[in-house]
């Protein structure tokens, strides 16, 4: 997906938010380390709803502008949340959506900055000692799958509304912090 949105990357963003996403991949393996995964999918799922909601809340009310240190604050939480939970999506997303990205931009934004956080999350991981052969086994098995979903979704949008767009992702972020929930208290059992 990088590759093929490149062209609508925010590159400026993307460098920025790398350059936090970087401390915060340190912190995400500290804490991965440290809590019980009930606790980490608790936190999040709370944090996306608690962040849907307030775009909601402000929606066409709240917009902000662009600047570095915004860009690295909202990496540092995507190296966090992306590095211990795997779900740095929604805060990379909402961030888009209140910066007012279209879709190309949005897509290809997003896409970049994830390859190369994954590249740090998976740096610091492996550093750590929590990559398995398992692990990867399991990844490349999936690779098939995610590419297919992706060569399926590229018709699509290019046709869709930007409005509809951003009410989609909003329902997807929002499913993404109750799925975290609901796995969060299936731990405690």
């Amino acid at each position: 997906m990088a590759f093929w949105y490149r062209r609508s990357c925010q590159w400026k963003t993307v460098l920025w938010m790398t350059l936090g996403a970087v401390p915060g991949s340190c912190a995400g393996v500290h804490l991965l380390q440290e809590l019980p995964a009930w606790l980490l999918e608790s936190l999040t799922g709370i944090l996306i709803i608690f962040c849907v909601a307030g775009l909601q809340f402000f929606q066409n009310r709240l917009h902000l502008q662009e600047r570095a240190p915004y860009s690295m604050f909202t990496g540092f939480l995507g190296g966090v949340i992306g590095t211990c939970a795997s779900i740095d999506g929604p805060i990379i997303v909402m961030y888009g959506l209140m910066a007012g990205w279209n879709p190309g931009q949005l897509l290809g934004t997003t896409s970049v900055f994830f390859a190369l956080r994954a590249l740090a999350s998976c740096f610091m991981q492996w550093r750590a000692g929590l990559c398995s052969e398992q692990i990867v086994t399991c990844a490349l098995w999936c690779l098939p799958l995610a590419l297919t979903g992706f060569l399926l979704s590229v018709p699509a949008v290019q046709r869709i509304n930007v409005t509809f767009f951003r009410t989609i992702i909003k329902a997807i972020i929002l499913l993404a912090g109750c799925l975290c929930l609901v796995k969060s208290q299936l731990h405690t059992f």
